[in-house]
């Protein structure tokens, strides 16, 4: 009688939650990519709006670009553990010998995307969602937090500069278990209590 509140407690306690996954977002600085210079420029920025060691679960990008010739532009992201993940190389190339035409795009890069960036021939300013070049959770299950990069090349001339507005990282952690063991604990001592009492007062 006195083991059966202590097994309650151990079975509970260790029987976890798990809390629901949520999406953190941050948005970064950019500047020029300049025409027809393979050597590109790096842009750099810091993570932080997750807890401490928590790991990705899922990633999107967004890439917010003005001017320049879209089926020029080339593009890598990496992440702060250094695995490094192509977004775009000379949109629409490969399937029309020209590129995509327009001048500039604000999109967003997922996997699960139904369009890869990569087949876009638009002439027009790029919108919507799509496929990188690469695969993205190839990041998955690594650190949120800490110094990501993107780097950006214009590998072609007759657009001019491009200039990166503003870049962003919308990152699912990997939710975290809950043990609820502290406040059942307490629940069963009281409950524990109770019973021993009621069981000493029947045997009185």
């Amino acid at each position: 009688m006195k083991l059966f509140p202590v097994l309650v407690c151990v079975l509970l306690g260790t029987a976890p939650t798990v809390r629901a996954a949520v999406i953190l977002s941050q948005t970064f600085s950019g500047g020029t990519i300049p025409e027809g210079d393979p050597v590109g420029a790096l842009f750099t920025g810091t993570f932080d709006q997750a807890a401490s060691a928590q790991l990705i679960q899922s990633l999107t990008v967004d890439v917010n670009i003005t001017g320049g010739y879209d089926g020029d532009l080339y593009a890598s992201l990496m992440a702060p553990n250094g695995t490094i993940t192509q977004l775009f190389n000379e949109p629409g190339l490969a399937a029309n010998g020209f590129g995509a035409g327009g001048a500039g795009m604000n999109v967003t890069f997922s996997d699960t995307a139904t369009q890869s960036i990569q087949l876009t021939t638009s002439p027009d300013f790029l919108t919507g969602t799509y496929q990188p070049a690469g695969v993205l959770g190839n990041m998955d299950n690594s650190a949120a937090n800490g110094t990501w990069k993107i780097f950006f090349a214009s590998l072609g001339t007759g657009g001019g500069d491009a200039t990166l507005n503003n870049w962003a990282l919308d990152i699912s952690t990997v939710p975290e278990p809950v043990y609820p063991a502290l406040g059942i604990f307490g629940t069963c001592f009281l409950a524990g209590t109770s019973l021993r009492r009621w069981w000493r007062t029947k045997r009185a």
